[in-house]
Parts: structure tokens; C-alpha cells; sequence
């Protein structure tokens, strides 16, 4: 990805769950829904986590994020390693690392006044004095387009839009380094996510931060991506710069989620690669390459090996029988 050395390393995280299948009796199946994933991000950068819903996005994010331990692997930011050593503990460490989340509406509380819900971060912390913790509320506020007159208002008061600004303000109010954005603009209307996604652009490029930006939408993704992670069933399937991956999308998966983004240029390149059927479910996922019941390309092969990843250029790795078998 970047030769500089990575702010985040994410090596062979997996999270298992016990999932209960029957009743009477009770009994209960194992369902991985992150398997084996590594991943870099390196400071000031996007890298972008695209897949199906129910493939294990959300969950990566919560594992970096530190609301969900992993069940192998592990995770380090600026070389510490965070899971496994009580990192989480320190609260300097959870203030280095936010999330914004999907749903604003669930996210936010609906007692608490907008100015109560940015700044309690600041407050359990005990960053400064009341005073400066109030400066520091009306300076996010400004930095995210919320007006001062509303910081009296409640959540239920704003559009969809404004209520993911302020979920924005909450996250940038302990200083963070990182940010997981998880589906921050699946909730919102088109000319909102446009919005939304020119701030996190324009924050990133004025505080510096570093973002893991999660998401179903390869349209969305390039918009604010410098990598591009594609994720099936668990897995990575394709890691590559935004660029070459637009340009020369190598898995069947990634052609297929690049041929369901329309285009304005009937003209255009397009990667005609449509799929059958639904993802499998992880309590019961295929044998070998995990897509290759749904891929218009499998062979003998797919079904009974899993594929090592293949660098097709630098920087660009793929897993996929199709290159290096």
C-alpha cells in the first residue's frame, strides 16, 4: 500500500460467535464473520472497507474500535499493540481511536442537548474547565456547520443530515487520530451524503485525520478512498489503490460490485460481471474460495482450495485462482 510506516495494523484479525440453531434441544454452531483479515493504514489516509451487507465490515470496525474483542489476531496503533495488553483500558488510547456510526438516529441520545452530547466525551474525560470544555463544544460545532442557536435543540430536532454532523462533531471532540466511519451516509438522501462526505474530505485534510471508511457502495468509497479493501463473507478478496482498482479490477466479486455502480457515461469501461444467487451464510460458508458458488468464472479448483493472496502489481493483491494457478 504506502511505504511510509502504518498508523493502524490490523494482522490476521478473526471474531467467532456462538450463534444458538435450535431450541429443544439447544444447540449452537460457530459463525466466523471476520476471518483472518490484514489490513495498513497509514496517517493522513482513507482506506476504504466495501462488501455485502452481513460480511463482516461492521464487525472489523468495532474490533479496531475496541467495543468488540477479537477472538485471534490482533490490532496496533503507532506500533502498540492494543488487544491482549489492556490498551483499551488507557484513556488515552480510546480518545486516539472513534467511531461514527450508521444510524445517527439510534446513536445520539434523544434526552440530551446537542451541545450535552458533543462535548460529554470532554466531560468524562475531564479535558480543561467548564468553561473551555463550552469553548471547545461552539468550535465544533462551527467546524461541522451546526449553527450556535441550536445547541439547545434535541436529536429528533435535525434532519438526517445534520444528525450525522453532529455525530461528526462527537467523534472530533477528544482530538482522535483515527476515525471508523461505519456507513456514515447509507441513512441519507444523495445531495445529504454528498455533504457529508465533502466534510470528512475537507476535516481530513485539515486535521490530519486517518480514516477506516466502511461501506456497501464502491461509488461512495471513491470518493473519499486512497485504498480500496474489497471484503466477501469475511475475507479480503482484493486490496489495491483506488486508482488501479477502478481501473483494473481483478476478482469477479470487485467487477461485479463495479458493474452495479450506474454510470453517467454509457460509453464508459464497464466490468460486466453479474452475480446469481445470495451470499452465503457464514454458519455454513462454502468450501475453498468462499465466492465461488456465485462466480461466473469458478473451476474445479475453487471449490476445494482457498486461494493465497497474488500481488498482480505493487501494491495491488488479489485472492483469486484465476491469477498465479
Amino acid at each position: 500500500m504506502n511505504e511510509a510506516s502504518p498508523l493502524l495494523e490490523i494482522r490476521d484479525l478473526t471474531r467467532d460467535f456462538e450463534v444458538k440453531t435450535g431450541t429443544l434441544p439447544a444447540r449452537t454452531a460457530r459463525l466466523r464473520a471476520v476471518d483472518h483479515v490484514t489490513l495498513d493504514i497509514c496517517k493522513g489516509e482513507t482506506l476504504g472497507l466495501v462488501g455485502e451487507s452481513g460480511c463482516g465490515k461492521s464487525t472489523l470496525g468495532q474490533m479496531v474500535v475496541g467495543l468488540l474483542p477479537p477472538t485471534h489476531g490482533d490490532v496496533r496503533f503507532g506500533g502498540k499493540l492494543l488487544w491482549g495488553t489492556h490498551a483499551f483500558d488507557d484513556p488515552l488510547v480510546r480518545r486516539k481511536i472513534q467511531m461514527i456510526f450508521q444510524d445517527p438516529s439510534s446513536s445520539l441520545n434523544p434526552r440530551m442537548r446537542i451541545k450535552k452530547i458533543i462535548g460529554e466525551g470532554l466531560s468524562i474525560h475531564r479535558m480543561g474547565t467548564r468553561e473551555q470544555r463550552s469553548q471547545r463544544v461552539l468550535e465544533l460545532m462551527e467546524l461541522t456547520g451546526i449553527l450556535p442557536e441550536q445547541g439547545e435543540r434535541y436529536a429528533h430536532e435535525f434532519s438526517g443530515g445534520q444528525r450525522q454532523r453532529i455525530s461528526i462533531a462527537r467523534a472530533l471532540s477528544l482530538d482522535p487520530e483515527v476515525i471508523i466511519c461505519d456507513e456514515p451516509v447509507s441513512a441519507l438522501d444523495v445531495s445529504i451524503q454528498a455533504q457529508i462526505l465533502n466534510l470528512l474530505v475537507k476535516l481530513q485534510g485539515e486535521l490530519g485525520l486517518t480514516y477506516l471508511f466502511i461501506s456497501h457502495d464502491l461509488a461512495v468509497v471513491k470518493k473519499v478512498s486512497h485504498h480500496i479493501a474489497v471484503m466477501y463473507l469475511g475475507r479480503i478478496v482484493e486490496i489495491a489503490d483506488r486508482d488501479h482498482l477502478y481501473a483494473n479490477p481483478c476478482h469477479p466479486y470487485t467487477k461485479a460490485l463495479l458493474a452495479a455502480v450506474p454510470r453517467p457515461d454509457p460509453a464508459g469501461i464497464r466490468h460486466d460481471v453479474v452475480l446469481q444467487g445470495e451470499i452465503p451464510s457464514p454458519l455454513s460458508p462454502p468450501s475453498g474460495c468462499v465466492f465461488h458458488p456465485r462466480c461466473p468464472m469458478c473451476m474445479d479448483v475453487c471449490s476445494q482450495e482457498i486461494p493465497e493472496e497474488i500481488e498482480v502489481e505493487k501494491g495491488h493483491r488479489v485472492r483469486c485462482f484465476l491469477f498465479g494457478k
